[in-house]
């Protein structure tokens, strides 16, 4: 039997405030990885690594990430910080290895955004992943991460609405505006030649 958000939830917080205090015993400090691990590594590989470059780069960005939490201010925006963080690490990362390859073909077939019929005849896959890619940063990240929860965690905009603190409709405006936003971006890139 698997366990549910709440529960996973409720873990964190009874084991985050320990590890923000830096008074945390390396137990309470491995079930906190175990708990956020699968989230971590799912995050990595949306943004653009492979499977070689998480084995790699994992023990790093955990000790990162744990370094990092004393910034975390609202501990019920634990999931938006992780996001964030992830995202920041995997661009510098991608950056830094030269490689733009942000989201995989099948979440940019799920995005189903307007384009130009032309468009698969005109760039390969290869290109369109990069395309998308070098949009998707410059898309607005309260944007970007609705975008991201609905189409790749596949999750309800209520849900959306209660992690983010935000109203459904203001989720719902997010999500339009997102995709509005990276079509632009898209159509820029393209007119510019990339």
């Amino acid at each position: 039997m698997g366990t549910s958000k709440e529960e996973i939830m409720n873990q964190i917080s009874t084991i985050l405030p320990l590890i923000k205090s830096k008074k945390a015993n390396k137990n309470q400090i491995s079930d906190f990885i175990n708990i956020i691990g699968k989230n971590l590594t799912s995050l990595m590989r949306y943004f653009g690594m492979k499977e070689d470059e998480i084995d790699e780069e994992y023990s790093y960005f955990i000790y990162d990430f744990i370094e990092a939490l004393p910034k975390l201010k609202d501990d019920l925006k634990f999931n938006s910080f992780l996001y964030g963080f992830v995202r920041n690490k995997c661009k510098a990362y991608i950056r830094n290895k030269v490689k733009n390859k942000m989201i995989s073909i099948d979440e940019i077939e799920n995005l189903n955004f307007n384009t130009n019929n032309d468009f698969d005849n005109f760039y390969e896959k290869e290109e369109i992943i990069d395309l998308i890619s070098k949009a998707l940063n410059n898309v607005d990240p309260k944007y970007s991460e609705c975008l991201y929860m609905f189409y790749y965690e596949e999750m309800l905009i209520n849900d959306i609405a209660l992690e983010l603190k935000l109203t459904e409709s203001c989720v719902k405006l997010r999500l339009l505006r997102g995709k509005i936003q990276l079509e632009k971006e898209i159509k820029k890139l393209t007119t510019k030649g990339g």
